[in-house]
C-alpha cells in the first residue's frame, strides 16, 4: 500500500491532484485501521507526505487547498497513530522538520471547513496535548498555546455545525412541518445522525468482519483439528491486510465512465474511517483535563494567557462534553449503527 502511494507522491509532475488525494487516502487507511501494527512504516509515510507538501506549485505541478488538506490529514493521522513516533521522525531529519511542519500546518488549518478535515485534525492535535510534556520537543512546548488554540477553534467549528444540524432536524423549528410530515420518515434518525457528523460507518471494518466469517465457514469444512496450531494473531493480521488490499484495488476500479468522472471530481473529504466514529468532543476534553492534571504548573498559566475568546470557547466545549444528554445521544447513535450492522 505504501509502495502504491509512493509511486504517486514521488511523481508530482506526472500525477493529478485526485491521484495525490487518493494516495493520501490509502495512507490514512493504514494509519486509521492498523494502529500499533505498522510502526516500521511511519517514517516512510511521513517522508513521502512531507516531501510532497514541500513541492512548489508550477506549470506542471498543482498544489491546491484540497491536496494540502489531504496530505495534512495524513500528518494528523500519524500523530493520532503514535505522536511519539511521529515526533521522533520529525526531529531526526536534518535539519529537524518539526517547526517547519507546524508553521505550514497552522497556516492551512483555518482553511479546513469540512467535517472530516476538522475532525481528524482535532484528534491529531489532541494526541499531542495528551503527551507527557517532558517528552515533547522544546519547539512544541514553546508553541503549545498555539496548538491548543487551533484545537479549540476546530472543535468549536465542529460543535457549531453539529448544533446547526440539530436545529435543522428539529421539527419544532420547521414552520412547514417537521420530519414527521415526510413520507421518508423511516430511517430519518439515522440520516440525521450522519448529517450531524456523529455516525460514519467504515466499510473496511464491515468487509473485515465478512472476510473473517467466510474464513470461519471455510474452516468448518476442513477436517477436524486441521490447522489447529496456526497463530490466531497471524490470521487476523492477514485478514486486515487482505481487506486493505481489496479496498485499495477497488478505489482504482471503474465500472463505467461515470465512475471514472466521479473519481476525478472527488475531493479530500471523500472517504470513511473508524476515526470519524470517535467523539471528537470527548477526546478534546480528555486531552485538556489530562494535560492540566499532569502538568498544572505549565498548563494553568498557559491557559490563562490564551485570548479571552479562546478561553471562553474552551470552557463552553468542556461543559458540552460533560453534558449527560450528549452521552445519551451518542448511545442512541451507537444503537442505530449496531442495528444497521445487524441488518447488513
Amino acid at each position: 500500500i505504501v509502495g502504491m502511494a509512493e509511486k504517486i507522491l514521488n511523481m508530482p509532475d506526472r500525477t493529478s491532484e485526485p491521484d495525490v488525494i487518493t494516495a493520501s487516502h490509502l495512507l490514512m487507511v493504514l494509519l486509521h485501521n492498523l494502529i500499533g501494527r505498522i510502526d516500521a512504516a511511519i517514517p516512510r509515510i511521513l517522508e513521502l507526505t512531507l516531501a510532497r507538501l514541500q513541492v512548489p506549485t508550477s506549470e506542471h505541478v498543482k498544489t491546491g487547498d484540497q491536496l494540502k488538506s489531504a496530505l495534512l490529514q495524513v500528518v494528523a493521522s500519524a500523530f493520532y497513530y503514535n505522536p511519539a513516533l511521529t515526533f521522533q521522525y520529525l526531529e531526526s531529519t536534518n535539519p529537524p522538520m518539526t517547526m517547519t511542519l507546524f508553521t505550514g500546518w497552522f497556516a492551512e488549518i483555518d482553511k479546513f471547513e469540512s467535517y472530516n478535515s476538522q475532525h481528524i485534525t482535532v484528534l491529531g492535535l489532541a494526541s499531542i496535548v495528551k503527551m507527557d510534556l517532558n517528552t515533547l520537543p522544546p519547539v512544541v512546548r514553546e508553541n503549545m498555546g498555539m496548538i491548543v488554540t487551533k484545537m479549540v477553534g476546530l472543535a468549536k467549528d465542529l460543535k457549531e455545525s453539529e448544533d446547526e444540524n440539530d436545529d435543522e432536524n428539529d421539527p419544532d423549528n420547521n414552520p412547514f412541518g417537521g420530519a414527521g410530515d415526510s413520507d421518508e420518515e423511516d430511517g430519518d434518525e439515522e440520516e440525521q445522525a450522519v448529517g450531524a457528523g456523529l455516525l460514519r460507518r467504515p466499510p473496511l471494518v464491515r468487509y473485515i468482519e465478512t472476510l473473517k466469517e467466510e474464513e470461519e465457514e471455510d474452516g468448518d469444512e476442513d477436517e477436524e483439528g486441521e490447522g489447529s496450531g496456526e497463530d490466531v494473531d497471524d490470521e487476523e493480521d492477514l485478514a486486515y491486510m487482505q481487506a486493505i488490499a481489496k479496498q485499495a484495488k477497488e478505489m482504482h476500479t471503474f465500472a463505467n465512465a461515470e465512475d471514472y468522472e466521479n473519481y476525478h471530481n472527488r475531493d479530500a473529504e471523500d472517504y470513511e474511517s473508524p476515526l470519524l466514529d470517535t467523539d471528537y468532543l470527548m477526546v478534546f476534553a480528555e486531552s485538556l483535563h489530562g494535560a492540566l492534571q499532569r502538568h498544572p504548573e505549565f498548563y494553568t498559566p498557559m491557559s490563562a494567557s490564551l485570548p479571552a475568546e479562546v478561553q471562553a470557547a474552551s470552557q463552553a466545549l468542556l461543559v458540552a462534553a460533560a453534558d449527560p444528554s450528549r452521552a445519551e445521544r451518542l448511545a442512541e447513535i451507537a444503537r442505530l449503527a449496531a442495528e444497521e450492522e445487524d441488518e447488513d
